[in-house]
């Protein structure tokens, strides 16, 4: 982190900011307000003075609270408007990319087992604890890319890494894959096409979308992050107990072993 921050970042904003906050900076003071001024807050003490009064005689506040509670739908009508030109082309790449990926991580690996004899282990547990290092080496190693890869299709990794979920689905089921190490290249693949379309995405928001609803958008888009992963946990729950016994009743029972 110290070598990202002091080597990789750009120093000019931060020697900015350090030279500038140690400066004085006169602020502009009048020591007579114009009557402009002496008006203005007049008025708005003598409004205070009002909504107070009308307050505690009861005759204003529910207007003034339709009004807040009017206001809170405009404010959520607007940003709901946001969000759905936001969904199709940020949201469900990334989406679609979380649940197949995540689905993959939690549902399909516990069973992509070989026979010990096949493998450099000597418990199938060690299986799923490399497929998820190997996965999180990919993820760093694509979320590391931004300034040397660019991707602004979101919807072909997206349905590569769909494609992923089935090819690993299939080997669970029918065991056509001969090797465990293509399956670790396959996890390594599916780690690679995660971190790309997330840091992707984000990136194509930071270029493409209007500086006043960056903001809002960054943020909306990110829920389709934990969204998919709550989306594949429960999908998971299913997968994994149906492959296994798929497996079982198959002659395979290396996912019951320890």
């Amino acid at each position: 982190m110290l070598a990202s921050f002091y080597i990789v970042l750009p120093l000019g904003p931060l020697k900015a900011g350090s030279t500038k906050s140690h400066e004085y900076e006169a602020i502009d003071n009048d020591d007579q307000p114009d009557n402009e001024d002496a008006l203005e807050r007049e008025r708005e003490h003598e409004g205070l003075l009002s909504s107070s009064i009308h307050s505690a005689s009861g005759r204003s506040f529910s207007a003034a609270k339709e009004d807040g509670l009017t206001g809170a739908l405009k404010s959520f009508t607007a940003n709901l408007n946001r969000a759905r030109g936001l969904f199709f082309p940020y949201m469900l790449p990334l989406l679609l990319v979380y649940v197949a990926e995540y689905t993959v991580n939690q549902g399909v690996a516990p069973t992509l087992l070989f026979p010990l004899y096949d493998s450099p282990f000597t418990e199938y547990r060690s299986f799923y604890s490399t497929y998820a290092v190997i996965y999180q080496i990919g993820v760093f190693i694509s979320r590391s890319s931004t300034p040397f890869i660019r991707i602004h299709q979101l919807y072909l990794p997206s349905f590569l890494q769909v494609g992923n979920l089935i090819l690993l689905t299939l080997h669970a089921m029918y065991d056509f894959i001969p090797s465990y190490y293509i399956v670790c290249v396959v996890i390594f693949w599916e780690g690679l096409l995660g971190g790309l379309v997330y840091v992707s995405t984000f990136a194509e928001i930071t270029d493409n979308v209007k500086k006043e609803d960056r903001e809002f958008s960054l943020g909306a888009t990110s829920v389709s992050d934990s969204g998919g992963i709550c989306i594949a946990g429960f999908l998971s729950m299913g997968v994994e107990v149906g492959l296994c016994k798929w497996q079982v009743d198959h002659g395979r029972n290396y996912c019951k072993l320890t």
